[in-house]
């Protein structure tokens, strides 16, 4: 499942990536100019979960998201409000229980998946943060984590958190700060994992 920055998502069958000769890249989303790939669950979860820079989260059935060629441009994932992105999409995996966001005022939290409504492909998505009159909170990265997850941030140098220290909290809060620094970027922690025997 590929998800773009401006809300377009498709299911595509990996068979279709086998190739003769790797002599040339593969065409895998048709695309307008301004947009660009945000993100590709390889997990076949009955789920997906987006969420958008202003603070809004939408969850509905992966099966709502049709299975097309590599030539195509997908579908609609989420309504967006005029000028917002998506900042997260994922199809989640049922061993990772939270969504985890993090903002540009520093700030950082869990929120249960469960918590987010059920609805359906296409919608307007319901309020994960609620941002003050006085301040705007708008997320920089979403992920789909469990108590086990371990991030990096980078301030100029690269440090580490763990999931098991972001708060678990409601949809209404705007997060605790993780740093007084300035953040350039957080991301998730993976481990390769050797395939080439199995």
């Amino acid at each position: 499942t590929a998800f773009t920055k401006n809300g377009m998502v498709k299911r595509l069958i990996l068979k279709d990536f086998e190739v003769s000769r790797y002599i040339k890249p593969i065409f895998m989303f048709k695309m307008k100019e301004d947009d660009e790939l945000l993100s590709v669950s390889r997990y076949d979860g009955s789920k997906t979960v987006v969420i958008t820079d202003n603070g809004i989260a939408l969850r509905y059935n992966t099966s709502e998201i049709p299975i097309v060629g590599l030539r195509t441009s997908g579908v609609r994932s989420i309504k967006l409000d005029e000028g917002s992105h998506v900042v997260g999409s994922f199809v989640v995996n049922d061993n990772k229980e939270f969504v985890t966001i993090f903002t540009d005022k520093n700030t950082d939290k869990r929120v249960h998946i469960e918590d987010i409504t059920l609805t359906s492909r296409a919608k307007k998505g319901s309020s994960i943060i609620k941002s003050p009159k006085s301040k705007t909170y708008n997320i920089i990265k979403a992920f789909n984590t469990n108590s086990k997850t371990i991030f990096g941030v980078l301030d100029g140098s690269i440090g580490y958190l763990k999931s098991s220290d972001v708060n678990i909290m409601d949809k209404s809060s705007t997060g605790s700060i993780f740093t007084k620094k300035n953040v350039d970027n957080v991301f998730m922690v993976s481990k390769l994992i050797d395939i080439t025997n199995q």
